[in-house]
């Protein structure tokens, strides 16, 4: 994946090599003419005497059959370094930020693809909690599913790196409060929500009063104001998490769950 990549030689460097790995006689000349770019340039770039035109990087990422942005990406990592202004330089180093930003919200949706239900994360706290135990059957007790379909779960979660079993017991890897792009379309993401709402439906009628706290208002608003409370909202459950979560004493696992939306045809 090219966006692992921090350096434009080394995405040159990678065809190269994998060209090679598929044909020993290919040489570097005949990438450079494959690229279209004479060989002792070529010979220049990769020992960091020479650079590339933005112009020659949108060729080359042509040459290379890279998408659109794989070819931006690209053609950024080459602009911070040979940008003729040094604007132009710190513009494209600050795109490259965002870049990282993309790629990482790429990896958690591929991530939250596998395991957009609420038995997972639900799993994943609950293998938080201080407990000798943390087997398939410990936990399918704790969250009223089968033992198959937990054993199902963990299986994802092992798959994708979330979870370990080491000496018999269950461990998460990965401790940190997951916040998920919901902004983001999807239909996992809708899933997961979907998930989450039908068990405090159940909730609702299943729990005692002095364990759940339900509320609601219908209120008239100022949409453009919408942004603004959205924000509120993720910053008011960090803050419920940062209240309620205490590593030594946590006991139980719940879902803080809010809803915001319209009851109005626009």
């Amino acid at each position: 994946m090219i966006f692992n990549c921090s350096d434009y030689r080394e995405i040159l460097k990678n065809e190269f090599e994998k060209r090679q790995s598929h044909n020993s006689a290919y040489s570097m000349r005949a990438f450079a003419n494959f690229l279209e770019i004479a060989p002792s340039r070529l010979s220049e770039v990769f020992k960091r005497k020479q650079g590339l035109s933005s112009q020659k990087a949108k060729k080359i990422a042509q040459k290379l059959n890279l998408n659109n942005m794989e070819t931006d990406f690209f053609c950024t990592l080459v602009e911070s370094e040979h940008s003729r202004s040094k604007i132009g330089k710190e513009a494209a180093k600050e795109k490259l930020k965002k870049f990282l930003v993309r790629t990482d919200t790429k990896k958690s949706m591929e991530i939250f693809d596998v395991i957009s239900s609420w038995e997972h994360l639900a799993i994943l706290e609950l293998l938080n909690l201080k407990s000798k135990t943390k087997s398939i059957k410990w936990l399918a007790k704790k969250i009223g599913l089968s033992e198959l379909l937990v054993k199902q779960a963990v299986k994802r979660l092992d798959t994708v790196g979330l979870v370990i079993k080491k000496n018999n017991v269950l461990k998460r890897v990965n401790q940190e409060f997951f916040v998920w792009g919901a902004e983001i379309p999807s239909a996992s993401i809708k899933n997961y929500h979907k998930s989450v709402l039908d068990k405090a439906i159940e909730s609702l009628f299943t729990s005692p009063i002095n364990e759940r706290e339900f509320n609601s208002v219908v209120m008239p608003i100022d949409s453009s104001k919408l942004p603004e409370a959205k924000k509120l909202i993720k910053k008011f459950n960090r803050e419920m998490n940062e209240l309620l979560s205490h590593e030594k004493r946590n006991d139980r696992v719940y879902y803080l769950s809010t809803q915001l939306f319209p009851i109005d045809k626009d």
